[in-house]
């Protein structure tokens, strides 16, 4: 089954941050993979999962991950 793709809003929701910081996020690269569709920007929730548990780190020295 295909799961419903999340509007940029949704993800705000999802990330506790305002639409803008997604935005900001889809523009330089930092956050999870998306699908445009004319102007407006889906992402699927898989990878959005994925990116999150991507995030996670067991201590503050750990470096933080480039985007891929």
């Amino acid at each position: 089954m295909v799961e419903k793709l999340m509007s940029t809003a949704d993800l705000a929701e999802v990330l506790h941050v305002k639409a803008e910081t997604v935005r900001r996020m889809r523009w330089d690269g930092s956050g999870p993979r998306f699908i445009r569709r004319g102007k407006r920007a889906w992402y699927d929730p898989a990878d959005v999962r994925a990116w999150i548990e991507s995030q996670k780190r067991r201590s503050t020295s750990e470096p933080t991950p480039k985007a891929a």
